[in-house]
């Protein structure tokens, strides 16, 4: 018993590489996304980019939560109780006063605007709006699931707390390479904010509800300026 516990975290960290890996590469590659920009019908881009989302909820949630239950982890050490309500609050506060009004000026930028929102229609539909919401929202549960929850609180239980956030941090940074340079630069410090507000909250529905905030703002005031 005492061995499979010490090997809990190596298996964890092996499992998070793995599922990473495939997610990525069958289902995020840029050849892929390039491919998606070179003319094909918005219909079949519509239904890549939901799909790729869906495609994340299994590869970054679902087959992670089966390793976790067959690793007997409990809720409470993924993270997926209901914690400190006033640190999760405090997160999603600061988001909307400090980080919606430099997404809203970043905008503006060619960059960000070459790279969001990924439903390229320059007129959305009341249904594009709902599924480019519905999608994000599944995806970024399992993605926070994925680093901050079977990650982050795997690793905190062997290393303690600051360790733990920065190796956690390191891994968040990695999955951003193939982002604008902006975006990469900026997952370092959301990587250690939203991993110390987890662990210190003892949850991750702070960073999760966050982090989706942060991805349909940032789609909606990128849509709004390609349309305008």
């Amino acid at each position: 018993m005492k061995q499979l516990l010490e090997s809990v975290p190596s298996l964890v960290t092996l499992s998070v590489t793995v599922c990473f890996v495939i997610f990525h590469y069958f289902f995020r590659s840029e050849s892929i996304k390039h491919m998606f920009r070179g003319g094909v019908p918005i219909e079949v881009q519509r239904l890549s980019t939901y799909g790729q989302r869906v495609a994340g909820f299994f590869s970054l949630g679902v087959v992670p939560g089966i390793i976790a239950w067959c690793l007997g982890l409990s809720v409470s050490e993924l993270g997926l109780g209901c914690g400190a309500l006033d640190v999760s609050g405090g997160l999603v506060l600061a988001v909307l006063v400090i980080v919606l009004p430099v997404l809203k000026i970043q905008s503006r930028l060619p960059k960000a605007l070459e790279e969001y929102p990924e439903i390229r229609a320059l007129n959305w539909t009341i249904r594009d709006h709902l599924l480019n919401g519905a999608t994000w929202c599944l995806y970024l549960v399992s993605y926070e699931f994925f680093f901050r929850g079977f990650l982050l609180f795997t690793l905190y239980s062997a290393f303690g707390l600051w360790p733990a956030i920065c190796l956690s941090t390191v891994a968040y940074v990695f999955a951003h390479l193939d982002k604008p340079a902006s975006e990469t630069i900026g997952s370092i410090p959301i990587g250690l904010l939203f991993g110390w507000v987890a662990l210190t909250s003892g949850t991750i529905w702070g960073p999760v509800i966050a982090h989706c905030i942060i991805a349909i703002a940032n789609d909606l005031f990128c849509y709004q300026r390609r349309s305008s």
